[in-house]
């Protein structure tokens, strides 16, 4: 897809007012977006405002007000609490609606979109976070972008074999074929016949594997085969 015979940058749809990386985002300008360098600073931007459109970023909550259209008089009043008093810590949510602006109108309504990051995460962090200005900022979530990737795991780790567990179920798969040989050429004819062979076969397995699957909430592994106590 071109944009103005030109490729579609990585980071928008082409528009200089759709792109959170531009001055101009928000704006209802026509100018074409003219592409950014490609780097984990720009990415983690690009990603936090696509999470904020979508209204999923796991370290924010989110909340919509809603009004009569082109008659709202409270489109920039943040949401209120019980006693009709603005909760502390919403600010629009620009990324939400029309990009950059943080509100839509419809038919009838308008909707102000909103955020504030989780209590939980801003208690839970203890980095500083500031914005270009030097203005302290709430925490962004987690990874920090600063705080780089896990290591990728070293040569010992991926060529070292796993261990091999004896399948549990061998001894049900041997009492079949023990069953299956001992039957040499015999065929029933007759459907009745042909399940009472299948049916033999199948408490041979049984009775050589008293097994089960673990359903226990303490299993660390997890659905796995377990032997199953029988009673003395």
């Amino acid at each position: 897809m071109d944009h103005n015979n030109g490729p579609v940058p990585w980071c928008c749809d082409g528009h200089a007012g759709s792109c959170p990386l531009c001055p101009q985002y928000g704006t209802r300008v026509a100018d074409v977006c003219p592409g950014h360098p490609y780097d984990g600073n720009h990415q983690t931007v690009v990603d936090a405002a696509r999470l904020h459109a979508e209204r999923r970023h796991p370290a924010y909550e989110y909340a919509t007000t809603s009004g009569p259209r082109k008659q709202w008089d409270d489109v920039d009043l943040p949401p209120h609490d019980d006693n009709g008093e603005p909760e502390p810590g919403w600010e629009r949510n620009v990324d939400a609606g029309m990009p950059g602006e943080g509100w839509e109108r419809f038919d009838y309504t308008e909707e102000s979109y909103w955020r504030r990051p989780k209590r939980s995460m801003e208690a839970a962090c203890a980095v500083l976070h500031t914005d270009d200005d030097g203005n302290t900022i709430p925490c962004p979530g987690y990874p920090h972008a600063d705080e780089g990737h896990p290591e990728p795991p070293t040569e010992a780790e991926l060529n070292t074999a796993l261990p091999v567990r004896p399948d549990p179920r061998q001894p049900a798969y041997d009492a079949v074929y023990e069953y299956i040989r001992a039957l040499g050429d015999y065929l029933p004819t007759d459907r009745l016949h042909r399940n009472a062979v299948i049916w033999r076969a199948v408490h041979a397995a049984l009775d050589a594997t008293p097994v089960g699957r673990c359903v226990s909430s303490h299993c660390v592994e997890g659905d796995h085969i377990t032997a199953v106590e029988t009673e003395a």
